[in-house]
């Protein structure tokens, strides 16, 4: 395959071509998969890592993860917190995902789209730091899976207790 080159100057322009020879083609690296308890394993600091992961949207963080804020009523747009467990409040267990602006944060922010909260997400991005914790920043892909967990099931008292006092001896003290 033959390509053309142009060098130019203030004094003269010069055009040569030059035959490029493919010799081997660079493999596809291929990204490693991983769920959040997998990636935070994975993190180290200092070294990024393209990633794909896979989690449940529990929140947003205001700028560090001591500020996190769990639930739909999240006031930040630029991140979400994902988890494999999506009844966490346990910082511990998120991973921070950055929001770039455009198309990604506007489908996936849980301020203006509260029904993604504990929906199920996959993100494709490099694995690195983040509002002080492991994050994946510079997103190359976002998408809800359509898999929501379910509301937490409130505990209820549906038994009825009968007590049953026959043949028995009370003992009353007199006063």
């Amino acid at each position: 395959t033959g390509y053309t080159i142009g060098v130019s100057s203030s004094k003269y322009v010069n055009t040569m071509a030059v035959a490029v020879e493919v010799v081997e083609e660079a493999p596809d690296v291929e990204i490693p998969e991983y769920n959040v308890t997998e990636a935070l394993a994975a993190y180290v600091e200092g070294s990024p890592a393209q990633v794909t992961v896979t989690g449940y949207i529990v929140g947003s963080v205001d700028s560090n993860v001591t500020n996190a804020a769990f639930g739909a009523d999240a006031t930040i747009k630029t991140n979400m917190l994902i988890s494999d467990n999506p009844y966490t409040t346990d910082v511990t267990e998120c991973l921070v995902i950055q929001l770039p602006s455009g198309d990604l944060r506007n489908k996936l922010n849980i301020v203006d789209n509260p029904a993604n909260y504990r929906a199920e997400v996959v993100v494709t991005g490099s694995l690195e730091k983040y509002c002080g914790a492991a994050g994946v920043k510079n997103l190359t892909h976002g998408e809800l899976t359509g898999n929501v967990a379910p509301e937490p099931a409130k505990p209820t008292l549906n038994e009825t207790v009968i007590f049953d006092f026959t043949n028995t001896a009370w003992d009353i003290p007199t006063m």
